[in-house]
This record gives structure tokens, sequence and C-alpha cells, in this order.
């Protein structure tokens, strides 16, 4: 997914502070496609794609890996 796909440590000024919600949300979408994108070696062509891939994915260590992959997010910018 290129265009505004946020990269860590290309966090967007202020976001966090003017709707943490809608910038977790935004963060955790991205996770999302960057496990995609690792797993399936390719940027995915539809959410739909996505989903199927992640109803494949064991809900225990799907959680997990998204969870630390926004641990990294949340950690560059608390120290970015």
């Amino acid at each position: 997914m290129s265009g505004s796909g946020t990269m860590l440590g290309e966090l967007p000024d202020d976001d966090i502070i003017r709707d943490a919600e809608k910038w977790f949300l935004r963060q955790q979408a991205r996770a999302m496609l960057d496990l995609f994108e690792e797993d399936c070696g390719r940027t995915p062509a539809t959410m739909e794609e996505v989903r199927e891939w992640a109803r494949t994915q064991n809900d225990e260590h799907l959680k997990l890996r998204l969870n630390r992959r926004l641990d990294m997010v949340l950690d560059a910018y608390v120290t970015g």
C-alpha cells in the first residue's frame, strides 16, 4: 500500500492528540496490512483479501503479532 501509509518513525504530528481513537485505528489497520504483506509477500488488492487472510490465521497468534507491531508504533511515537 503506497501513498498515505505511515512507517515507523514517520508519525504525523499531533494526530494522536487530536483524535487518539482514530489514530489508533489507523495504526491498527496499517499493522494488519504490514502483517499481510509480510506473510504473503505482496500488497493486498482488496480489504476482502485481508479479511480472508486474517480468517486463516490463529486468532491468538495474530493478536500477539498485531499487539507487538502496535507496541513498536507506540514506542516510536513516545521516543520519537
